[in-house]
Order: structure tokens, then sequence, then C-alpha cells
């Protein structure tokens, strides 16, 4: 019984040890909070996963709502400066579920990326939705919003 316990005590021990030695995860996950979003597009509240993370590039998958619309989006973001805060561009496909109907539109962004600290984050800049079954195949508009991530 004493040999047991000395040997989960000694393993739960190396266990702690070696999780503490392990970099810290990179911060994956997305909240948004603004007007618009270049990731999930038409939304006031958006979320959004990094599913591969490079130090400059980034393919995500995300959701968001805008009241009475639901969008669901897949891009990729790429960043112009390796650290801290820079102009980025996105390119990616949305697909909008709202009382009108449902479509599916491409989303392309440029903009700028102010970060405070390590985790939060102010974005701004422009955004355009490419649709082809419409008079006018593309649509621009202005974003803001502040992002969390974690």
């Amino acid at each position: 019984m004493r040999f047991r316990f000395t040997v989960i005590i000694l393993s739960f021990s190396l266990f702690v040890i070696t999780a503490a030695e392990k970099p810290e995860a990179p911060l994956r996950r997305n909240i948004s909070l603004g007007f618009l979003d270049d990731r999930t597009g038409l939304s006031f509240i958006g979320y959004s996963y990094n599913v591969i993370q490079k130090p400059q590039d980034e393919i995500y998958a995300g959701v968001g709502t805008l009241l009475a619309a639901f969008t669901a989006s897949a891009g990729w973001k790429h960043s112009y400066a390796l650290s801290g805060s820079s102009l980025y561009h996105t390119a990616g496909i949305q697909a909008l579920a709202a009382m009108g109907g449902d479509k599916i539109l491409g989303i392309v962004s440029l903009g700028y990326d102010k970060r405070f600290g390590e985790r939060w984050s102010l974005r701004l800049g422009g955004l355009a939705f490419l649709t082809f079954d419409q008079r006018e195949p593309v649509t621009s508009f202005p974003f803001i919003n502040l992002n969390y991530r974690f």
C-alpha cells in the first residue's frame, strides 16, 4: 500500500513539473463586439476560432449575430507585422441566414489591429461583400470593433 501511494505521489509530481514547463498555448479564440466584423462580416457580436495559427497567418472559422441575422464564416487572415499592432487583410466566405433569406457571400477586408496588452485589441478598417446574383456585385462598409483573444 505504501509503495502504491509513493508511486502515485511521484507520478503526480512529475506531471505537475512537466505541465509547468510547457509553453503557454496560443490564444486561438476571438470574441468581437462592435459595428460589423472583419471575420464574421455582418455581425455585432462575433466568435471565431483559429484552426491553424502561425506568426503572421491564421485560418479561422466563426459565427456571429446581427439581431435578426446569423452568420457563419471561414477564411484566412494575414498580418503584415510579426507581433503587436499591424495592418492586415482577410479573405473568406460567409453564409448569411436572415429574415429575408439565405445567401453565400465572399468577404474581403483590410484593417488595422491596435493591440492593448496581449488579449485586447481595437480593429478598424473596411470590408467588402462579394455577391454574384445581384446588379451590384460588390458592397463595402467600414467596420470598428473591440476584440478579445483567449
